[in-house]
């Protein structure tokens, strides 16, 4: 979805159930993504070269001046929507909630 949305720039959705939820990780990445529009740690250094290589060449036909990491986020922040959808009566939402702010 990440690279859907901010290489290729096409709105995608991330559609996520609380079930899918099998570590409380998985929702302080998701806290992280709407929040700042990555996850840190998601990618590789190796597994990044060959998107901000991609990534330098859309800035280049756009004219853009960030660097291509800042690119790739603004875009996903604009093209990646989040649905979250948790169980109100589940015995830890309120404290998920709470411990993820961007929720």
């Amino acid at each position: 979805a990440l690279e859907t949305a901010g290489v290729r720039g096409e709105h995608v959705v991330l559609f996520v159930e609380d079930f899918q939820i099998a570590k409380e990780s998985i929702l302080e990445m998701i806290n992280s993504l709407l929040s700042s529009g990555e996850v840190p740690g998601m990618y590789t250094h190796e597994e990044l070269e060959p998107l901000m290589g991609t990534m330098r060449k859309i800035m280049s036909e756009e004219g853009s001046s960030r660097t291509p990491y800042e690119f790739f986020v603004s875009r996903v922040k604009k093209y990646l929507h989040v649905v979250l959808c948790m169980d109100p009566g589940h015995p830890r939402f309120l404290y998920r909630c709470e411990s993820n702010p961007a929720l």
